[in-house]
């Protein structure tokens, strides 16, 4: 080519997939989040799954996190193929990147996909048509043509749950805690209570992969550890700034992918009789009416599993608990803004069985209409409940300790002790 000749790609933008329906496609790529609850994948690309799309059926690639993300698409287009098999790229995405600002992404240097072609209600086929083979290897070598790192493979699930494994647990953990990694593993005291908790989660995910089929060649046992591992050597880089995207989502009010990250492991470990204490809590609404004609203690912390509250707040009320039964009292309540699946998540941890009730203010309004919420925006942790202590008796507030700094006092189970 002549060193003044620039090889162009013509491009057509339209508004629309609607006004998209002019011509026929080889390939149809969606490249959003998954939030089958929000924006199903059908109902993005109606327009090519109806009968005013007049041309054949494309193949469709998607680009996207968590399990079960095919299944919506795989049943539309089922439809309208001869021999009711849509042809479905799935990949999963090991890309590392932070959303900036609206329409600024970093990139660090993490960029590599996994590809292979959706078997419908199968995880253990790896067997490939040449058909097949000849679909992945074109449009992946596009991506390997353009510099991408991609690996192709004859069965995609088995990835697809391999890399829900951080998923789950990492996003999950990082997102419920409001820390990004780099808190968990550059904090030694920190790492050492919070990577257990997400050890035992990720064991849960491998219980219930082995339940659909995927044995130890397809899954072996060391993706724990090794998962673990190479996030652990990662975030203690001192210059890591990386942020779970579930956790970027969930601070800038955007939809989270908890659904096909969290939702379709619980649903199919539900299906198969796995049982994911960790994983899953059923929170129920408590009204205070309910505590007409009881005494009940009430401590507030700003987080579940930070530092002080994990180690230093919760553990006194526990370890003093035949105390405040001794004093008459009914019932012992923490409260945070966490959302009730981590206060039940942490209770469990904690080992609180039925000693301690775990509440959920949800975006600290309850204490908010108390005046005991604090701002900790400049933190990233935004509004949370304050620390404080309440003795309620019969309805009526007797006794309220609340911290004036970092520290536990007024608030602890001593102080609370010596007040009833």
């Amino acid at each position: 080519m002549p060193e003044n000749t620039v090889n162009r790609l013509a491009v057509l933008v339209y508004p629309s997939v609607q006004e998209a329906l002019d011509r026929p496609y080889s390939y149809v790529v969606l490249a959003t989040k998954a939030l089958p609850e929000i924006a199903p994948t059908s109902s993005i690309l109606s327009p090519l799954l109806s009968p005013k799309y007049m041309h054949p059926q494309p193949a469709y690639v998607l680009f996207q996190n968590g399990l079960g993300i095919e299944n919506d698409l795989y049943n539309a287009a089922s439809k309208l193929v001869r021999d009711g098999k849509p042809r479905i790229l799935s990949c999963t995405l090991h890309i590392g990147t932070n959303l900036l600002s609206d329409n600024v992404v970093q990139h660090n240097v993490l960029d590599r996909i996994v590809m292979g072609l959706y078997k419908h209600g199968n995880f253990t086929n790896v067997s490939q048509t040449p058909e097949e083979i000849e679909l992945l290897n074109d449009f992946g070598g596009m991506l390997i043509a353009g510099g991408s790192e991609v690996t192709l493979v004859p069965e995609i699930q088995r990835h697809r749950f391999r890399k829900n494994f951080w998923n789950l647990a990492f996003s999950s953990v990082a997102t419920l805690s409001r820390y990004p990694l780099r808190a968990i593993f550059q904090q030694p005291r920190v790492e050492t209570t919070a990577v257990p908790i997400i050890h035992a989660i990720m064991l849960e995910n491998l219980a219930v992969g082995r339940a659909i089929g995927l044995d130890e060649d397809a899954i072996p046992s060391s993706v724990i550890e090794d998962t673990i591992k190479s996030t652990g050597n990662f975030h203690r880089k001192p210059d890591s700034k990386h942020k779970a995207s579930m956790l970027l989502d969930c601070e800038t009010g955007r939809p989270m992918e908890i659904e096909v990250i969290v939702g379709e492991v619980l649903r199919k470990a539900k299906e198969l009789g796995v049982e994911t204490p960790l994983a899953c809590g059923i929170p129920i609404q408590l009204k205070t009416d309910d505590w007409k004609g009881k005494k009940v203690v009430l401590f507030s912390i700003p987080g579940a599993f930070t530092p002080t509250c994990h180690v230093n707040h919760l553990p006194g009320f526990l370890k003093k608990y035949d105390e405040f039964k001794a004093k008459g009292v009914d019932v012992i309540a923490v409260v945070a803004a966490n959302d009730p699946f981590v206060m039940s998540g942490w209770g469990r941890v904690e080992g609180v069985q039925d000693k301690i009730l775990c509440l959920s203010d949800t975006s600290a309004q309850w204490s908010k209409s108390l005046g005991l919420s604090i701002d900790l925006s400049e933190r990233g942790l935004g509004v949370r409940t304050a620390r404080y202590a309440l003795i309620i008796n019969d309805l009526k507030v007797e006794y309220t300790g609340v911290e004036s700094a970092p520290g536990v006092t007024v608030s602890g189970a001593d102080a609370v002790l010596a007040s009833l």
